[in-house]
């Protein structure tokens, strides 16, 4: 049986990689994820490309420009939520969803015409509502609560959720936000696939579907896949560069970092680069090297910043 294959699913496409080594988290676990607006809002028209679960619906929502949403992992946990929840978006308004998607027996996802199975009902309940056994429930925590959940570290006793901006970019919180996603699940626009970003002939697949869909990458979002525990440096820089044909200049690579924990959390730290800026990058560039040469005492100044063509890279 090949390693890749088409899932049977019509006019989807699915890719994915889990946050950490050892887990899988089809849930975000960005809890600022509304950090990326600054770099959707003038991306040009295009496809949003990007690995994982939640995350990528989450962003695709905010980008004024997408025409398709293309989520990409190897892993099945994440492929099955990015199935499901790209069903459930289908829902007419956002209160529903959220009923389907916290609350709802199986009868109510049949009444409101959710194509999707008992089985897959069952997954649902076990792996996503079932905050207690997630690996890291703090963002649904978040999201279904308004509230940080109880946590042993938290020594200061903070509530994240009086402090933190989480509804910033996030479609379960805001209907203008969900009303885009909604419409590019109800038009089949998003579309998962199953696939090794490692593997040369694969990568070859996702091109050739590019081209006989006459799309353009308007957002390229790895994440963190540089990390060594990923497909490292090399393969990234590979990864990318092999990608840049199917974008214009102005089409912009997403780059983040965890930075660090405050609470029991985990943040991020956002970067952007244009596909012009890529191609200027020296032989020896270098992604994780670059993001730990930031000093820690002006991450907050680079934090959001959008490297374009014209621009010069700082070396720290």
């Amino acid at each position: 049986m090949p390693i890749f294959s088409f899932l049977i699913l019509p006019l989807y496409f699915l890719f994915s990689y889990s946050l950490s080594f050892a887990s899988d988290f089809p849930l975000s676990t960005e809890i600022q994820i509304g950090k990326l607006q600054h770099f959707l809002i003038d991306a040009p028209k295009g496809i949003y490309l990007t690995i994982g679960g939640e995350r990528g619906f989450k962003a695709a929502s905010m980008m004024p420009n997408i025409t398709e949403l293309w989520l990409v992992d190897i892993s099945d946990e994440i492929l099955k939520f990015n199935q499901i929840n790209a069903e459930l978006l289908k829902s007419p308004d956002r209160l529903k969803y959220l009923n389907l998607r916290w609350d709802a027996n199986f009868e109510t996802w049949q009444n409101q015409k959710v194509n999707l199975s008992q089985e897959a009902f069952t997954w649902w309940e076990q792996h996503i509502r079932n905050l207690d056994k997630l690996d890291y429930p703090l963002p649904e925590y978040l999201n279904k609560w308004n509230k940080t959940p109880p946590c042993p570290n938290n020594k200061a006793k903070l509530d994240l959720a009086k402090i933190i901006d989480y509804k910033q970019g996030n479609y379960l919180f805001n209907d203008k936000l969900y009303a885009k996603i909604n419409q590019l699940a109800l038009n089949n626009k998003i579309r998962l696939k199953k696939i090794n970003l490692e593997r040369k002939e694969e990568v070859e697949i996702l091109k050739t579907e590019l081209i006989k869909n006459q799309l353009k990458i308007s957002i390229l979002d790895l994440n963190n896949l540089y990390f060594s525990g990923y497909i490292g440096e090399q393969n990234y820089i590979e990864l990318v560069k092999s990608l840049l044909p199917y974008g214009e200049s102005d089409a912009i690579l997403i780059a983040m970092s965890n930075y660090k924990k405050l609470a029991c959390a985990q943040f991020q730290f956002y970067l952007g680069f244009t596909f012009g800026q890529i191609k200027k990058w020296p032989p020896e560039f270098k992604m994780q090297y670059f993001i730990d040469s930031i000093p820690e005492n002006i991450i907050d100044l680079i934090e959001g910043r959008l490297y374009r063509e014209a621009d010069i890279l700082p070396y720290f």
